[in-house]
């Protein structure tokens, strides 16, 4: 019975719509690509066709899960092997099925690999439609009250389909190689507008969640600057909450127009041709409330 459970979820019905070769190209990125331990966890032995990639899957993902590292051409097969001697697997296979594997370990660890940037493309996609078929498989779409635990659900499928950081304990030398890794796949460097502050941060910009404080005496135009880096965000497709605790809302979009015009309020008002409602009068809602006045910019 055990048996026929293992079997079940190896030829699972959850396949890739790709060719048995395209699967053989993923094969080949998990074993030989650098960000293949970000993918291997994502992976599961159902998703391919054939039982041979089935249980390399299966192998792979045992290694993976006790060593943290992809294994070596030697090690897969030792680690094949050990699997095909459980219980669980000694009737999948036979002794004739056994030098087609080997063979098929082979390929996979000295054929180049070509086209990682397509088989990740697919690989992102393919993960997120088989959660999202299973998902949808189970959903009652007659019963309404269940479409926020759907979405809730929808949600982490799709952020889960990708690689994401981990909150993991920083290891000095043991997790070099995977903080490198990290950094290439999700860049923690968030870049400013301008590249003059780009080049004094340690990365061509500077880490999320970083603060900066703009202090100097009143009418120096402290406003202006976060008027214009919040400019330089928005040109960047990136929405910007932009907080402001002693200038109103009208004098804040006459500054972005000053900004956006490059002149200065005398400029705009007395232009011909040109009608700007300056009123200096609106105070914002947190100003109300006697807070000391402050003015924060932050790109989301």
């Amino acid at each position: 019975m055990k048996q026929n459970r293992v079997k079940k979820r190896l030829n699972s019905c959850d396949k890739f719509t790709f060719s048995i070769e395209f699967q053989l190209e993923v094969l080949r990125f998990l074993v030989q690509g650098k960000e293949a331990l970000l993918y291997v966890p994502k992976i599961k032995p159902g998703y391919f066709t054939l039982i041979e990639h089935s249980i390399v899957v299966e192998a792979l993902v045992k290694f993976v899960k006790k060593y943290q590292r992809i294994p070596s051409e030697v090690l897969m097969v030792e680690q094949v092997k050990t699997l095909l001697e459980g219980r669980d697997y000694v009737d999948l296979v036979t002794k004739d099925d056994i030098p087609n594997i080997h063979s098929l370990i082979s390929e996979l660890y000295n054929k180049p690999l070509k086209d990682v940037d397509i088989i990740l493309e697919n690989i992102h996609k393919f993960i997120a439609y088989i959660e999202l078929k299973a998902l949808n498989e189970g959903m009652d779409f007659s019963d309404y009250n269940s479409y926020e635990t759907y979405q809730a659900k929808l949600t982490k499928i799709l952020q889960s389909s990708k690689p994401q950081k981990k909150d993991e304990p920083l290891l000095m030398v043991s997790g070099t190689a995977m903080r490198q890794l990290m950094r290439k796949v999700d860049p923690d460097v968030v870049p400013t507008p301008f590249w003059q502050l780009n080049r004094l941060g340690n990365g061509d910009g500077y880490p999320k969640n970083s603060l900066f404080v703009l202090i100097d005496r009143p009418k120096r135009r402290k406003t202006f600057a976060l008027i214009n880096v919040a400019r330089g965000y928005l040109a960047m497709k990136k929405n910007v909450l932009y907080i402001d605790t002693e200038n109103g809302k009208n004098q804040l979009m006459d500054r972005m127009i000053q900004s956006t015009l490059n002149k200065t309020k005398r400029e705009i008002k007395w232009s011909k041709g040109t009608c700007v409602n300056i009123n200096d009068s609106g105070m914002s809602l947190l100003w109300s409330v006697y807070l000391q006045p402050l003015q924060i910019v932050i790109p989301l």
